[in-house]
């Protein structure tokens, strides 16, 4: 996560390529890259998951094919300008959720180091209202004016090769518009956990037990 997020920032900020200038079609080595990288590392998920039955369910298979067939898309090259966030800033609240991971999948380390783990937790709610709640929809909405021209108009569809076909817009569209309501349904879950830290739990079991 904290590679993606800063190979992300580093080729936004510096290796641009024709990406700069065309936001669908431009190519960019830095957004070539992580596309690569994360092609590979949802393959390699994929085939974990069909190896541990807990996680052999269409849930995470489904999700690891999708982004999976979304990164080759990416490699056509297509919207190389958008990579550099969905594929590599966006992770920046994937890297305090691993810390958070990591107190829940091992309890002892979350006792033993309770400072840790509550800051691990509030980070990462910091950084997820911002970057997935925040800047996340701001980015899709570019992505939006940015696609439809090319789906409501077919421009520049016409003989180009697969991942440039108008079923990767549709694709690329309806799954965006699916992630973003997945932010903020997310945002909500964690809004609710932030309540109950704060006492709001504890009030609802005072109640119960009157």
């Amino acid at each position: 996560c904290l590679y993606l997020t800063i190979t992300g920032t580093r080729g936004f900020l510096y290796d641009k390529g024709t990406a700069v200038d065309d936001w669908v079609y431009g190519h960019s080595d830095t957004a070539q890259h992580l596309a690569h990288f994360m092609m590979g590392y949802q393959l390699y998920n994929l085939a974990v998951c069909l190896g541990i039955a807990e996680y052999r369910t269409f849930e995470f298979l489904a999700h690891h094919v999708t982004t999976a067939l979304l990164s080759w898309c990416v490699l056509a090259p297509y919207v190389h300008y958008y990579a550099f966030w969905y594929i590599g800033i966006a992770e920046l609240s994937s890297v305090p959720l691993a810390l958070v991971d990591v107190g829940r999948y091992f309890p002892a380390v979350g006792q033993r180091f309770p400072a840790f783990n509550m800051a691990a937790r509030l980070l990462f709610a910091l950084t997820f209202m911002v970057v997935r709640v925040g800047v996340w929809p701001c980015i899709s909405v570019l992505f939006w004016r940015s696609n439809l021209p090319y789906f409501l108009g077919g421009i520049g569809m016409e003989g180009y090769p697969a991942p440039r076909r108008m079923w990767v817009i549709v694709l690329f569209l309806v799954t965006n518009a699916g992630l973003t309501g997945l932010q903020f349904m997310w945002a909500g879950k964690l809004i609710k956990q932030a309540k109950r830290m704060l006492g709001g739990g504890g009030k609802k079991d005072a109640k119960k037990t009157k």
